[in-house]
């Protein structure tokens, strides 16, 4: 066992290439399991139990696939074990249930301006260049992001908890 301060889980799912749409729906189901404060594992595990210091869902979007991955920094001399249950459960949860009205609307915001914000850069990481080559480069057209946008903006509970099935497997 390596002697680190702070232990970290890191679960990584395989999910679909860039391009299909479900992978706008997961980026909004993380969003809802562990995009921030008011989210359900950073409610969870680090306000009301106190066993993590950190909990993020991303999703990178690769040509023949893209992963889908929770990463959970717990606290020295916390129950891995327990950790990995409770995030089990939650994302059963949401698998299950779906995310509520609210919470689906407060992520869909989020994603909506994170994307603005990234646009006002030329460069970097998510800037116009990138967001226009991306677009050109995988899907033959620089103007594909306007689709995912409207994706992201009707989204539904119902696509989102049918997006996300194949995490709870």
């Amino acid at each position: 066992q390596d002697r680190v301060g702070q232990p970290r889980i890191t679960v990584v799912w395989n999910v679909a290439p860039w391009g299909d749409l479900s992978l706008e729906y997961l980026r909004l189901f993380g969003d809802v399991l562990a995009g921030g404060k008011p989210s359900r594992l950073y409610q969870r595990l680090i306000v009301k139990e106190q066993l993590a210091t950190d909990c993020r869902a991303s999703l990178s979007r690769r040509e023949l696939g893209s992963q889908f991955m929770l990463n959970v920094t717990a606290n020295p001399g916390a129950d891995l074990a327990k950790i990995e249950a409770i995030c089990d459960e939650e994302i059963h949860q949401l698998v299950t249930e779906g995310p509520r009205a609210d919470e689906l609307e407060r992520v869909k915001t989020q994603a909506l301006s994170g994307f603005v914000r990234g646009l006002e850069r030329i460069g970097g990481f998510g800037g116009k260049s990138d967001t226009l080559a991306e677009c050109q480069v995988y899907g033959g057209d620089p103007g594909i992001y306007k689709k995912r946008i409207g994706e992201v903006e009707n989204a539904t509970i119902a696509q989102v908890q049918g997006a996300s099935r194949e995490l709870a497997a």
